[in-house]
């Protein structure tokens, strides 16, 4: 069954936005299937990757009593900047590869 997807960018301007895919991506990863979650949306994947590890190092730091290195404002400039790149490149000839795709 194909749903309507609810996507601003898709809807608006026919492109993919560096979310699309991101459910379909936590739909797989609930049936452990890795592989596939990855072909949905790799950056949202990867983001998620680094997300839990950092969660791992908070509550490790945290229970250990030790200082917890605290990200600054940069980072969050870094991400913004790295999820506009994924967009444009995703939605650009050639790079078909990182559009949601089902294997």
């Amino acid at each position: 069954m194909k749903f309507k997807t609810i996507c601003l960018f898709k809807n608006l301007f026919d492109i993919e936005c560096a979310g699309c895919g991101g459910t379909r991506m936590f739909m797989s990863l609930l049936k452990l299937d890795f592989y596939q979650a990855f072909r949905y949306n790799p950056y949202v994947f990867l983001l998620l990757i680094v997300g839990i590890l950092y969660g791992l190092y908070f509550i490790i730091m945290k229970v250990l009593k030790k200082k917890v290195y605290v990200p600054n404002i940069k980072w969050l400039y870094v991400f913004l900047v790295m999820t506009f790149l994924f967009m444009l490149f995703r939605n650009l000839p050639g790079f078909e590869f990182l559009l949601p795709t089902e294997v």
